[in-house]
């Protein structure tokens, strides 16, 4: 990271409503490649189009699922501190898992994967 450090750094403290040209230009000056330009109509259209048991393999479907287990990761840390403000963690699901709506759909990628 140390090489690109000041480069990600300017990008992440850059205030913009939207960032993804600075991280498109970024990403394609580490991998020498051409990244197609981000179009969310495209994606929330594939999303919409989608059935609701392929919601979750759309490029939406699998950015939720993400932003989901950043926070599951972020509210475990949390919780395993003993402060329970960030709520409950999906970890907790073995003793006392009390079926919030989103770590469900967590808790059901877990099994499809074999990691529940």
């Amino acid at each position: 990271v140390e090489p690109y450090r000041d480069r990600i750094y300017s990008i992440l403290t850059a205030v913009r409503l939207d960032d993804s040209e600075d991280w498109k230009a970024f990403g394609e000056e580490l991998s020498g490649e051409t990244i197609e330009p981000f179009d969310l109509k495209k994606y929330q259209q594939e999303y919409i189009r989608a059935g609701k048991d392929d919601k979750e393999a759309t490029f939406l479907g699998r950015f939720f699922l993400a932003a989901m287990e950043q926070k599951s990761m972020v509210t475990n840390r949390i919780f395993r501190s003993g402060n329970l403000l960030a709520g409950l963690s999906v970890e907790y699901k073995d003793n006392h898992f009390r079926g919030i709506r989103d770590y469900a759909i967590l808790l059901r990628k877990a099994r499809k994967e074999g990691r529940s």
